[in-house]
């Protein structure tokens, strides 16, 4: 009797075939989040719809409700996404920066310069988080956290002014949040490098020790 048993696959090639499946999703997936970001950009987020990104993106509608439950879910990537790269520019950046204060305006710097690029997603998200309970850590969290960390070894090193560094840090990082989306009392600000210009100079006063500043 003949043996008509399928000899098994080689190793190799199931590896080079799974590769290559996880390359495409990985494709897939680019190809909707770089649609996504498009259409948010040219006509905000509120007016676009998951069927417009999945035609850009040439994907069925299906393919991308798969990949993204929501499109407040690609919202979150696609600002999760270039937030993952503005901290790796601000830690490299902190690498070759010398003093808390510096750093802490260097890092304030950052913050705003994320939010003012993204502005129009920034006030997406900001109004989706405003709508429902806190429910996880700010996407601020980062910021703060870095800020009080600097900030804390530095007065140890007797670099920064006493002051209370919590409360300190929450309302700097509060304030150059509001004044890059132009928010509150800063949506009718005409020139927003003369504003962080300003701010910069204000956090200087604000956190170097009296003696430092004579």
């Amino acid at each position: 009797m003949q043996d008509t048993t399928r000899p098994a696959e080689p190793a190799p090639v199931r590896v080079a075939a799974g590769r290559g499946i996880e390359a495409r999703k990985q494709r897939t997936r680019a190809a909707m989040l770089a649609a996504a970001a498009e259409l948010f950009a040219v006509q905000g987020y509120e007016a676009t719809t998951m069927q417009e990104i999945a035609t850009l993106a040439e994907i069925g509608l299906g393919t991308v409700y798969g990949y993204f439950p929501s499109k407040e879910d690609m919202l979150r990537t696609v600002l999760d996404g270039r937030r993952s790269i503005a901290v790796q520019r601000s830690s490299e950046a902190l690498r070759t920066t010398r003093g808390a204060v510096a750093r802490a305006c260097l890092i304030l710097r950052h913050l705003w310069e994320f939010l003012a690029e993204n502005r129009g997603l920034s006030l997406a998200l900001l109004s989706l988080d405003a709508a429902r309970p806190s429910t996880g850590p700010s996407s601020n969290d980062n910021s703060y956290n870095a800020l009080l960390t600097h900030l804390e070894r530095g007065r140890l090193r007797g670099e920064v002014a006493p002051i209370p560094l919590e409360t300190t840090v929450k309302a700097l990082v509060s304030t150059y949040t509001w004044a890059a989306l132009r928010l509150g009392i800063w949506r009718d600000t005409q020139e927003p490098g003369r504003v962080l210009a300003d701010l910069e100079q204000l956090t200087l006063r604000l956190l170097t020790p009296d003696r430092a500043q004579h």
